[in-house]
C-alpha cells in the first residue's frame, strides 16, 4: 500500500471518537438540535469521515444512544449474576433505577421524543426495551417458579413494571418536584408485591 492510500485510510478509534462527541453533543443540545457539524468539530473529525463510518446523522446519533442503552442494559444483566433469590434481584432492579440522574433521564426522554421522526432512534429504543422486558420477565418467572409470588404472564407484567419505570423516569425528569428521589420505589417492600403480580 502506498503511503498515500494509507494516509486516507481512517484512523482506528475514529469511530469511537465520533460516538463519543455526539453523546455530549446531544446532552448539550438534545437530539434534535444537533448538527453533523457540531458533532465533527466536537470530534475534531472530518464531515468525510463521519460519512465514512455512519450513513447519516440519524445513524450516528441512534448508534450513539445504543451504547449508552447497551451499558445500561449490561448493569441489569449483571445484577441478575450477583443476586440469586427473585426477591432481592428485583429489588436491585427497582434500585437502580436513579430519578435523581437527570443526564441520563433526560437523554433518554429526548430520544423517545425524537423518536417519533427518526426511524434509526425508534429501532434503537425498541430493541433495548426489549432487552429490559426480557430480563425483568425473567425474574419475574423465576420468582413464579420458585413460590414467591403468583403471575400468570410474566412478558405482560414486565411490560407493565417497564412503563411504569419509564413514566416515573419521565416525571421525575421533567417535573422533578413532583417526583423528588426521596419518593422513588424502593423494591418489593415498596409498590411492587407479590399480590400486585
Amino acid at each position: 500500500m502506498s503511503p498515500a492510500a494509507s494516509s486516507r485510510q481512517p484512523r482506528p478509534d475514529t469511530r469511537g471518537e465520533l460516538l463519543g462527541a455526539t453523546r455530549r453533543v446531544i446532552q448539550r443540545s438534545g437530539i434534535a438540535s444537533a448538527t453533523v457539524g457540531e458533532i465533527t468539530r466536537e470530534a475534531g473529525a472530518s464531515l468525510g469521515l463521519l460519512n465514512y463510518h455512519f450513513a447519516s446523522k440519524d445513524d450516528v446519533v441512534a448508534e450513539a444512544f445504543a451504547e449508552v442503552a447497551r451499558m445500561e442494559l449490561g448493569q441489569l444483566l449483571d445484577i441478575s449474576r450477583r443476586h440469586d433469590d427473585p426477591a432481592d434481584r428485583l429489588a436491585a432492579y427497582l434500585d437502580l433505577e436513579e430519578w435523581a440522574d437527570r443526564e441520563s433521564w433526560s437523554l433518554w426522554v429526548d430520544a423517545w421524543g425524537e423518536a417519533v421522526h427518526l426511524d434509526a432512534l425508534r429501532d434503537t429504543l425498541d430493541r433495548f426495551a426489549a432487552g429490559w422486558r426480557a430480563v425483568l420477565a425473567e425474574v419475574i418467572a423465576d420468582g413464579v417458579r420458585q413460590g414467591h409470588w403468583s403471575c400468570a404472564d410474566p412478558a405482560d407484567t414486565a411490560a407493565r413494571l417497564s412503563a411504569v419505570l419509564d413514566g416515573i423516569g419521565l416525571h421525575s425528569t421533567v417535573h422533578g418536584h413532583d417526583v423528588a428521589p426521596r419518593a422513588r420505589p424502593r423494591g418489593p417492600a415498596g409498590w411492587w408485591s407479590s399480590s400486585s403480580a
